[in-house]
């Protein structure tokens, strides 16, 4: 069975820190919160248990998917064409959609 990737808590205890310490050593923006030296810590710990983030269980945690679905109506029904419509929109990284 292979192996259970790297999670958050799994750096922060091999790096004797708190998960939410670890969090904001590992992100840039978060990073100037925590001292160089645990920073250093939490990374290398990270890099040695080939942390990496996981896009699901982020989404789940802050409720936000940064993911936009889209519905393409079927186009070989004659009703379908006189409803359709092509939208393009382009949303900032940051975007917050109810």
């Amino acid at each position: 069975m292979p192996e259970r990737p790297a999670t958050l808590r799994d750096v922060a205890a091999a790096a004797r820190v708190h998960p939410a310490t670890a969090s904001r050593a590992l992100n840039p923006e978060t990073r100037i919160l925590v001292s160089e030296d645990t920073a250093r810590r939490v990374t290398a710990a990270a890099a040695k248990l080939g942390y990496r983030p996981n896009p699901v269980a982020r989404s789940l945690r802050t409720r936000r998917s940064h993911t936009v679905g889209v519905l393409i109506p079927d186009r070989t029904t004659r009703s379908s064409r006189r409803s359709s419509a092509v939208w393009k929109t382009s949303s900032p990284p940051r975007a917050t959609w109810p």
